[in-house]
Order: structure tokens, then sequence, then C-alpha cells
């Protein structure tokens, strides 16, 4: 979840007349940039730490039809007939028995952070300074919140320039997360995984792959994201600012987003954890898409929806109020700026 908005100052720490909202120089925009790199940062370490097995059952869910077909496809694989999970927790109990939480539900964690917590700090980080520099930023920060096309200019642009780093982690990430499920599948790191995926595969359609399906699973979520927070903080008012608010609005804009990218999400996952060489069943985001609905049904486009919901949701609450927190213990001025900004016109006495 990205963060709120917020009112800002010159780099004087000038407040703008006539009741507009303030400007923010450049030098206190490098200033916040920086924060926001450390806030978005930490929230997206403690998101992935407390999230990842959900992540990780979401991951085999969505791959096992796949791990089925290479099994019965590949030449001296024909034995293996992995048995198929038959949900959540029948997976997370059968991988937590057979591999344990390190090496089962935590497979991949250091990939995943060694990805996500930069790709967490430049989003953060370029979103809130896109919007600082929006034409037309500051009418809407002065009395009528952000409009949601701004919302999600600023989030797409952020999310592809954090997709350098997150892409390759989370290739990285499903394929740990799947080792065991299917031949030639089994890494003794993260590191030897990312050379011998760069070696075999190549760097775009190994260590890039899904690139296509990412970018358009992400625009969407976000879209959705956004316009749903808002349009819940709308119908909260004042008490949306409180913790408790901020995590009931993060929860649902996540899950309503979650719920309905699934299918890309699905796309992107069979991409990543696809077999190499000549018979790969897939070859790109479209024909992927295709294939599944025609082959396994429409209803396969929504394998791991409840896990996906069960990560998204909770994950964009928790990130969003880290951020919070963080931003208030690092600029508690700043922070104090965004809630007066937002609950000081409704609630007089707020202050």
């Amino acid at each position: 979840m990205l963060p709120v908005d917020e009112r800002g100052s010159d780099g004087g720490g000038r407040q703008s007349s006539g009741g507009a909202a303030p400007v923010l120089g450049s030098g206190e925009r490098a200033h916040n940039f920086a924060f926001d790199c450390v806030a978005g940062g930490v929230a997206g370490l403690v998101a992935d730490l407390m999230m990842h097995p959900l992540d990780t059952i979401k991951a085999r869910l969505q791959a096992q039809v796949s791990m089925r077909y290479v099994a019965g496809g590949r030449e001296g694989a024909s034995e293996y007939r992995p048995r198929p999970y038959r949900g959540v927790w029948d997976c997370a109990l059968r991988v937590y028995r057979e591999q344990g939480m390190r090496r089962g539900l935590y497979a991949g964690l250091s990939a995943v952070l060694l990805g996500s917590v930069p790709a967490s700090a430049l989003t953060f980080g370029s979103y809130k300074l896109i919007k600082s520099v929006l034409p037309g930023e500051e009418a809407w920060m002065g009395g009528g919140g952000s409009a949601w096309w701004r919302d999600l200019a600023a989030a797409s642009v952020a999310d592809v320039a954090a997709l350098v780093t997150y892409v390759p982690a989370e290739v990285v990430a499903k394929r740990l997360q799947v080792a065991g499920m299917g031949p030639a599948r089994d890494y003794t790191s993260p590191l030897q995984a990312l050379r011998v995926i760069a070696r075999t595969e190549g760097i775009w359609r190994g260590v890039y792959a899904g690139t296509g399906a990412t970018l358009l699973r992400d625009v969407p979520f976000t879209a959705l994201q956004f316009a749903f927070f808002e349009q819940l903080k709308a119908l909260l008012g004042p008490s949306a600012w409180t913790p408790d608010g901020l995590l009931l609005c993060g929860l649902a804009a996540g899950a309503g987003a979650g719920a309905a990218t699934t299918p890309l999400d699905v796309v992107k996952t069979r991409l990543q954890t696809q077999p190499t060489g000549a018979d790969r069943p897939y070859t790109g985001v479209w024909q992927c898409l295709r294939t599944i609905a025609a082959q396994e049904g429409p209803q396969a486009l929504f394998k791991g929806i409840g896990p996906r919901i069960l990560w998204v949701a909770p994950a964009s609450a928790i990130t969003l109020s880290v951020y919070e927190s963080a931003i208030q213990l690092l600029q508690p001025r700043r922070y104090e700026r965004v809630v007066e900004a937002q609950v000081i016109e409704v609630v007089p006495d707020a202050r």
C-alpha cells in the first residue's frame, strides 16, 4: 500500500497564502524523498516477513497444474506425479511437514527481501516525489483530496522504476518456492539460482520472465487499489485517519484489487515457473492466458485467489500502517501536517 497525501512547505518552511496548499521546495522534496525511501523499505520488510508463507502457498497453488503438465510431458520424468494440493490448508500443512518452515514456507525469503525492500523504498520515494511535482498538485491538495488519476499516474511510474529490482528477485523467489514440485527445480541458494537462470535461460526470458505480466497485473492493481482506498477514506471521513481506519481501508482496498487482478497474477506465476527449453508451454502473456482458459477452464485463472487475498489485503494494511508509523517517528512535524490537512477541516477541535 502506498502512502497517503500530504501538505508541505518550501525549503524555508513558508506556507503559501490565500488558503492554498503550501508548495514544496526542491530541498524539502529531496529531504522527504530520503525519508520516504527509508520508511517504505521498512514497511516492505515488515510486510514480507509477516506474509511470505502465504505468498509461498499462493505460488504453489498457481503453479501445480503446470507442474503436472511438465511431469507428464518431459522425457525422463514420467514417474513424477505430484499430488495436487486440495486447498490452502492442505498446501500449508504438506509444505511444512515435507520441507519445514525455513526451507518450505519461507523458501525464497532472502531473494524476496533483496528485491522487494529496495523496490518498496523506491516505490514510496518515487510515488511521493512524483506527486509533489505533478501539475496542479497545489489545487487538489488544498482541500479536495487526491484525484484518482494522479494517484494512478504517480504510482504506475513508481512501479515501473521498482520493477528493475523487483522482477529478478521475484523470479528467483518463485523458483525456490515451488522447488520440489517438478524436475530440475532445486537450487542451493538465491544467488546460485540467479546464476543458473541467467546462464541457461538468458536475462530477458529468464531473469526478467513475466515482466509483461507483472506490468499488466500491477498497473490495474494500483489503479483499483487507489480508487477503492480513496473512496473508503471518503466514506469513513475523519475516522479513516486513525490507525484502525487506515488498516481497514488498506485491508479492503487490497482485497478488492487483489481479487480483480488474480488472473494476471496466475499468468505471471506460470510464466516465471515454467520449464526451460523448447517445450515451454507458454510463449507470452496473452497466449498463456488463452491456453489456461482453454485447457483448464476459466476458473483456473482464479487459482490461488484465496491465499492471494489473504496475502495482498493484510500486506496492504501492514505496509500502509508501518509506513505511517515510520514517518511519524522520523518526521513528526510532517506527519502532523498530513493529519491536520485532512482532518482539521472536518473536526475543528482535533488539534
